[in-house]
């Protein structure tokens, strides 16, 4: 914003009025500002290129929004929004996006956050021949960035983990304990398996976990439904572990029982 307008903008926030350009009466105002800027005030004052006394006067309360890497459980809500939001633009037919592309989208880190977001799905909507977007119509250096972040990962010892889960058990009100496959209604010891070698050593929500389990479901019945029970027991059974956090910082992860060289 330039300096001149910084401080014309000032005294409307300080007077409540302004002149119309080319007009001769003031204008009194009532209205609630909400400002947003995509780089640090703070430092801009410093460096000279934002007015201190304009901070200050914007600055009264602050909401500091976390970038899109620290909250990846909403990639997969704002996927399905920008795919249906843009298949209806373009007047295709695509319901969602396959879970190899989901994946590569989970594991990147978007410098540009929501923005860069939907620029990606709005590219891969619109070059997508395919009834669903897929790696191939993601940007190739965003798959392979993903691809060098999953390698540099340490790796988990696959038949290790599935013989856990295969064992692993449940118990019902206080009762003897149960095979926990057996258990299982809307997904299976496969799905949950591929879930979490996909996602390696790196933390994953609730949420991201009852998506890739919608997304593998024959029916929509009940397809979110039972994911916390299916994390309790992960986590009961010390496959998973949580960081004991509420709501948006809430995390699992694969425990280090089954990963190599961790």
């Amino acid at each position: 914003m330039p300096t001149a307008l910084q401080v014309k903008l000032l005294r409307v926030l300080q007077e409540m009025e302004f002149e119309r350009v080319g007009g001769t009466r003031t204008i009194k105002i009532e209205v609630r500002f909400i400002a947003a800027a995509n780089k640090d005030l703070k430092e801009g004052v410093q460096e000279g290129w934002f007015r201190a006394d304009l901070f200050y006067r914007l600055n009264v309360i602050k909401i500091q929004l976390l970038p899109l890497r620290d909250h990846k459980e909403d990639i997969p809500p704002l996927v399905d929004h920008f795919v249906a939001k843009y298949a209806r633009e373009n007047k295709k037919a695509i319901p969602g996006i396959s879970n190899e592309a989901l994946e590569v989208l989970m594991n990147y880190s978007f410098p540009g956050n929501i923005r860069e977001l939907e620029n990606i799905i709005q590219r891969a909507v619109i070059l997508t021949k395919e009834r669903e977007i897929t790696i191939r119509d993601l940007p190739e250096e965003l798959s392979n960035r993903s691809g060098g972040e999953q390698d540099s990962l340490c790796r988990v010892n696959g038949d290790d983990l599935l013989k856990a889960l295969k064992t692993a058990t449940i118990s019902d009100n206080g009762g003897g304990a149960r095979q926990w496959h057996s258990t299982l209604k809307c997904t299976t010891i496969k799905t949950i398996h591929e879930f979490l070698l996909k996602t390696n050593k790196r933390p994953f929500s609730r949420l991201e976990f009852a998506k890739f389990l919608g997304y593998q479901a024959n029916s929509g019945r009940n397809k979110y439904g039972t994911a916390g029970k299916y994390l309790s027991v992960l986590k009961e059974n010390r496959i998973c572990v949580h960081n004991k956090k509420k709501a948006n910082q809430s995390r699992y992860r694969l425990s280090e029982v089954f990963i190599i060289n961790a």
